[in-house]
């Protein structure tokens, strides 16, 4: 269990201290709107309704909107009890599995510890971490409230303590797919699909008809139900009672399945040569860093460029709609310095500086890869090839760009088939600006990266790193709807990102950019060649 613990301490500070943080930022900027808007929070909130509409599958429900419980609740707590299931989700499909990958489960086995609690130890483990990320979400949003005037501990207890059902759920329905897949792998990507498919369906459920009743199939259909911030809403506690009974029986359930396969094989797999289990080695040696790099890390690049175009896509697909309710847009997205630009072309551009925070996280992801491969021994390995640290780093920088280039082109690609179907007309010169945009910035977070990377050599540069990228990114909303100097915005890697695809970056914001895409990975380099190459 302590093993459990310890091994993501790092990821919970992280969700605690950046979910906390953005919250609080968030919750500010909100209650400021509902003061400020002409004619109320009333009259803010009839002007949101046919957005909020025209958005269902991203964000469901929206009641009480006039409220800054009602329109928190909308605006960011379902977002994140879906993140939180999402990332409940791969850390189930792990939770064993990755163990089976290492190598080190014969070894804990060997020492007379059984499968079924070798389970049972790791999912109370990571249990308790979701509860203390749930714990530290609902204290940030608390704190919040009662700066901004309208304190409510209780309701941010409630909906984040549904929120924790719902991810120790999602775990443990994950971990029990893992005993089906050939890897962990596998089955996060599945179960992540699955899960994010279900919220989009379970928020477009009343339109489905006589097929309305699929939103029952969805965790976040019972997190609703005690959304106990919005007024007039309480705790439904029998919903959060179930999804703790599901998840507790899918972990029963995995164990029993555990028991009953062959490590490092899928339940019902047929077994080789006999009924001697032989464990396959990977008989790959270091040979090419680019053919390695690629072998490992290009399911992770399909799943995130698959995430960004679907994302992207959906967004060009709701186009006709949100052009009913523009006013919304208004607030979110100013014109671009201004150009004289349509409506149209501010709805792409905004659809499209989606696909950003998706590049970031997929940056942060390889930032984690570097620091566990360094942790493990892997980089020594390398090392003694030979290959120079210099080039590992070069090789780990080239394909995440890489990737980077192919979410990138994904997303533009699905923006243009989706912009035809639904005959929205896009700029192809915009187009073109966007993609180049994307891959400049991609190498400037790379930069980023490889500079904590070298510089902390361990999962401190993973929170870091997020926790820098995360605060980024909530300046570009904060400083404008909190009248903050607008300095504040050139410490932001996304406000330099600007939006490409109305017109280029303005020189400033080019400047960040190549400053940390050119200096700041000389800079990584430097950093490499005088650091220590062992951990």
């Amino acid at each position: 269990m302590l093993e459990t613990i310890r091994e993501h301490r790092i990821a919970a500070l992280a969700w605690v201290v950046g979910g906390a943080l953005a919250n609080l930022a968030m919750v500010l900027s909100l209650a400021k709107e509902l003061d400020d808007f002409p004619g109320g929070a009333e009259a803010l909130a009839r002007v949101l309704g046919p957005s909020v509409e025209a958005f269902r599958p991203l964000r469901w429900p929206a009641e009480r909107l006039d409220t800054l419980g009602g329109y928190f609740t909308y605006h960011n707590a379902t977002l994140i009890t879906m993140f939180l299931a999402v990332y409940a989700v791969v850390q189930g499909a792990r939770s064993v599995r990755i163990l089976e990958e290492r190598h080190s489960m014969e070894l804990m086995l060997a020492t007379g510890t059984s499968r079924r609690r070798l389970v049972a130890v790791r999912s109370v483990g990571f249990a308790i971490l979701l509860a203390v990320i749930a714990a530290g979400i609902a204290a940030g949003t608390a704190v919040a409230f009662a700066l901004a005037g309208e304190p409510d501990t209780g309701g941010a207890v409630v909906t984040f303590l549904a929120g924790w059902c719902a991810a120790v759920m999602c775990f443990g329905l994950a971990q029990l797919l893992s005993q089906f897949t050939k890897n962990a792998r596998v089955a996060w990507g599945i179960g992540s699909t699955v899960l994010i498919g279900l919220y989009v369906l379970g928020n477009s459920a009343e339109e489905l008809g006589p097929f309305e009743f699929v939103q029952v199939l969805s965790p976040f259909y019972y997190t609703n139900l005690s959304r106990a911030m919005v007024p007039g809403v309480e705790a439904h506690w029998l919903s959060m009672a179930g999804m703790v009974a599901l998840g507790v029986a899918a972990i029963a359930a995995s164990a029993w399945f555990l028991e009953r396969r062959d490590l490092d094989a899928a339940y019902g797999a047929r077994r080789r040569h006999g009924h001697r289990h032989v464990v396959r080695r990977r008989s790959r040696t270091v040979g090419s860093l680019w053919a390695d790099g690629l072998v490992h890390g290009w399911v992770s690049i399909v799943a995130w460029a698959a995430s960004a175009a679907g994302l992207t896509g959906l967004m060009i697909a709701l186009e006709p709609a949100a052009m009913d309710a523009w006013e919304y847009f208004d607030v979110l997205l100013p014109e671009a310095s201004g150009a004289d630009v349509d409506r149209v072309a501010q709805y792409i551009a905004l659809s499209a500086s989606l696909m950003i925070p998706i590049i970031a996280g997929y940056v942060v992801a390889q930032s984690a890869k570097w620091t566990s491969d360094f942790t493990s021994g892997r980089v020594g390995l390398l090392l003694a090839a030979p290959v120079t640290w210099a080039r590992v780093l070069a090789t780990r920088v080239a394909i995440t760009m890489l990737g980077t280039t192919v979410i990138a082109a994904a997303s533009v690609a699905t923006m243009t088939a989706v912009a035809a179907a639904v005959d929205v007309e896009v700029d192809w010169a915009g187009l073109g600006r966007l993609f180049v945009i994307s891959l400049a910035l991609g190498l400037a977070m790379s930069a980023l990266a490889a500079i904590a990377t070298v510089v902390f050599k361990s999962r401190g540069a993973v929170v870091v790193l997020a926790l820098y990228l995360g605060a980024a990114y909530l300046l570009t909303f904060v400083v404008p709807m909190l009248g903050w100097p607008d300095w504040l915005n050139g410490l932001s890697v996304f406000h330099a990102f600007g939006n490409p695809y109305l017109e280029w970056p303005t020189l400033a914001e080019s400047t960040v950019i190549i400053a940390l895409a050119g200096p700041g990975l000389i800079l990584a380099f430097i950093l490499t060649a005088r650091s220590r190459k062992v951990p």
